[in-house]
């Protein structure tokens, strides 16, 4: 069974991270953190890289649901001017909104196909 990383378990281990990430040197962490050279070491090398990735895949997730919500809201006003341009019998500004719609609709469609699709349909 393998043995628990020393450096994760520790209490202060954001703060570890934080030095490692900064550049500080992994002897001068582990000194200034009371822990051994050779634990930081591996836990610079094998755990903070996981580390970094989850936070880089969560900064993409973050950014990615801020993007839906744009195009949600443009699809928003797209539906807007459309009902106050038929309303008005204004057909030029219909079909520049219905225009902005079939852009929303097919990029919010990219968003549910599986890769490849937008290939094979000639998108």
């Amino acid at each position: 069974m393998p043995r628990t990383c020393t450096i994760c378990s520790n209490t202060q281990h954001q703060a570890i991270d934080q030095e490692l990430v900064s550049g500080t040197p992994y002897r001068a962490v582990a000194k200034r953190f009371d822990a051994s050279a050779p634990s930081m070491y591996r836990h610079q090398q094998g755990h903070l890289p996981i580390t970094l990735l989850k936070a880089r895949e969560a900064h993409q997730i973050a950014h990615a649901d801020s993007l839906l919500a744009q195009l949600q809201s443009l699809q928003q006003k797209a539906l807007e001017i459309l009902a106050m341009a038929e309303e008005k019998g204004d057909l030029r500004s219909a079909l520049g909104a219905l225009r902005e719609l079939r852009g929303t609709v097919e990029l919010t469609a990219k968003l549910d196909r599986p890769d490849g699709w937008e290939k094979q349909s000639g998108f």
